[in-house]
């Protein structure tokens, strides 16, 4: 890998090719422009571009395009994103995070506007650079995909300026009288109005790209709707946005624990650059919508164009029409209850009586400890677990998107064709529809989300239990440990294959009727999750921490040393466990 590929990847928003960074628990810290939700970190707006106010005193003759008002489709759809994830997994490789800065897809209303046909060249800006406004370009020489001549050699008078600062970029457009565009307005220059994926068309070209060390105009071949030239190069453009979520974006957190796992750098003032793409790369890697994220300082070989239009021009929330997230179903009108187990009202002791310390004298059950007596209000729970059969039915119901639980990922699923790594997802999509892989439609479905497992109760006019329904469900008012009784029996869990058709095992049954409490699939619950919530939980109908960035999961595997008070953080947005529904008349 060569020194321009190592620096652009580190800092890029997509982190495409790369060693698997670490993937660390969703940071919590708001980005500029995006309010704190139950759900994580939910844009409302891309933050408004600041410009460096330069007198125009400066001229530039390069020719310019016009790009007429109107609407434009920006960014990609939710199922785009997985499918480039699931292309580029081969192996195991990779994270889906990788593609939601592009996500969701947006329809924009812009004001006509110009821009440069050709991004900036070296002369153009050496001309900046003599009148005292721009500073010179530096450390070209440091960049082993450059001559170290680049900047100044008249050979490369009509290539693209490279490592110019974002604020260079700014100063020299305020120059010519101009300013730098927005990321909605480069996209709309460089993919038209149709959705298109490549300046050029939908069909893939590695001829159109315009190479690190190319003149620019060289490729008019890979030339946009409205005729502007060498979108897609090595090295990228500078925008004027700050690096940031889209409108509608969920997946934000999730992205910056997976790219940005180390709090050690302000990426708040990251600018965005487009059209960064190699030659090398492959078709799925790098559309037209690929972002960026990139400190103004360092641009080891960005370049850029200028626009002319509306200034200040629209910001992203400001021009937005509508984000194009599927919507979710509306409720059952009637709730089966045939299948569900009634629990009385009534106090259940809940959490541990005695710790277990392990090796490293640890206690395994201080997050399930003290244990105490709880008071709930009657309530129903599903007999069985969701199985694949029931999830995949809703998935068809809703329209064939796995993506729509409130923005999140509902569940994994996988198509034909999809490499190795997926062999373990059993929800299959074929020509629009869902199906489970035979053998699979009795045993509880997982790889859900917290999201996936909400949207399917609240679906069938239900709701996730609280953590203290599953568990009085589980283990009834005496206090056992498991759910037939306070002695270990690896009969009843550990020797027989996990996960199995549900309701199979007799003996794993509680004292309610309720089947595999232990060590089939893990369970979702309603709770946001808190280690020390035992110490002040409520005595009478908990249900949680008020907020919080992970949720519980109960359910864990069985053991003399577990049982069902055994509680589990997990982010909300990761596909693991599976679930059962709860109801209540106050539901």
């Amino acid at each position: 890998m060569n020194q321009r590929t190592r620096l652009i990847v580190v800092i890029a928003a997509i982190g495409l090719a790369v060693a698997i960074l670490a993937v660390a628990l969703a940071r919590c810290g708001q980005q500029p422009g995006s309010t704190k939700t139950e759900g994580g970190t939910v844009a409302l707006s891309t933050p408004s571009p600041t410009f460096t106010p330069v007198p125009a005193t400066g001229s530039d003759d390069v020719p310019m395009v016009e790009v007429p008002t109107g609407e434009f489709t920006m960014g990609v759809t939710y199922g785009d994103a997985l499918r480039r994830y699931r292309e580029w997994a081969d192996g195991g490789a990779g994270f889906p995070q990788d593609f939601t800065p592009e996500i969701p897809q947006l329809v924009v209303d812009l004001p006509s506007f110009e821009i440069d046909q050709f991004p900036v060249t070296n002369t153009r800006y050496r001309a900046c650079v003599a009148a005292g406004v721009c500073g010179q370009v530096e450390g070209i020489e440091h960049h082993i995909d450059l001559p170290s001549d680049y900047a100044d050699d008249p050979l490369y008078d009509d290539y693209p300026v490279r490592s110019v600062t974002w604020r260079d970029a700014v100063a020299y457009c305020g120059w010519v009288g101009k300013r730098l565009p927005t990321e909605a307005e480069w996209e709309k220059a460089a993919r038209g109005t149709d959705g298109r994926i490549y300046p050029w068309g939908n069909i893939w070209n590695i001829e159109y790209i315009t190479p690190l060390l190319s003149p620019v105009g060289s490729h008019p071949e890979g030339a946009s709707p409205y005729s502007v030239q060498d979108v897609m190069t090595e090295g990228g453009e500078w925008t004027a946005d700050l690096f940031g979520p889209y409108p509608g974006n969920t997946y934000w957190s999730d992205f910056e624990a997976r790219v940005w796992p180390y709090n050690t750098i302000d990426y708040s003032t990251w600018r965005t650059v487009r059209g960064d793409t190699y030659r090398d790369s492959l078709a799925f890697l790098y559309w037209v919508t690929v972002r960026v994220g990139v400190d103004p300082d360092y641009a080891p070989y960005v370049g850029f164009r200028c626009v002319r239009g509306q200034t200040p021009p629209p910001a992203l929330d400001e021009a937005l029409v509508r984000i194009d997230i599927p919507s979710t179903l509306q409720p059952v009108e009637t709730v089966d209850l045939d299948s569900m187990v009634y629990v009385p009202a009534g106090t259940f002791i809940m959490g541990y009586a005695e710790p277990y310390t392990n090796s490293k004298g640890v206690n395994e059950r201080a997050n399930a400890m003290p244990a105490h007596e709880v008071y709930l209000d009657a309530f129903y729970i599903d007999r069985y677990e969701v199985t694949y059969a029931d999830y995949v039915s809703f998935l068809n119901v809703m329209g064939g998107h796995e993506l729509a639980c409130q923005g999140f990922t509902c569940v994994w699923v996988r198509e034909p064709g999809d490499p190795g790594s997926f062999s373990d997802v059993r929800i299959l999509l074929e020509a629009g529809q869902y199906r489970v892989e035979p053998g699979y439609e009795d045993l509880p479905v997982d790889r859900v989300s917290w999201y996936g497992a909400a949207a399917y109760c609240a679906w069938q006019g239900k709701r996730l239990p609280t953590e203290a329904e599953w568990e009085k469900a589980a283990r009834g008012t005496d206090g056992r440990l498991f759910p037939w009784g306070d002695e270990w029996d690896s009969g009843c869990v550990a020797d027989i294959p996990r996960p199995y058709a549900v309701g199979s095992q007799e003996c794993n049954v509680s004292p309610y009727g309720v089947y595999d409490m232990l060590s089939n699939a893990l369970e979702w619950v309603a709770d946001w999750y808190a280690p020390d919530y035992y110490a002040y939980s409520p005595l009478r109908n908990p249900t949680g921490p008020e907020e919080g960035d992970l949720r519980v999961v109960r359910s864990r595997g069985g053991g003399p040393d577990r049982g069902l008070p055994n509680r589990m953080p997990s982010p909300p947005s990761s596909t693991g466990p599976g679930f059962r529904c709860a109801y209540s008349e106050q539901n």
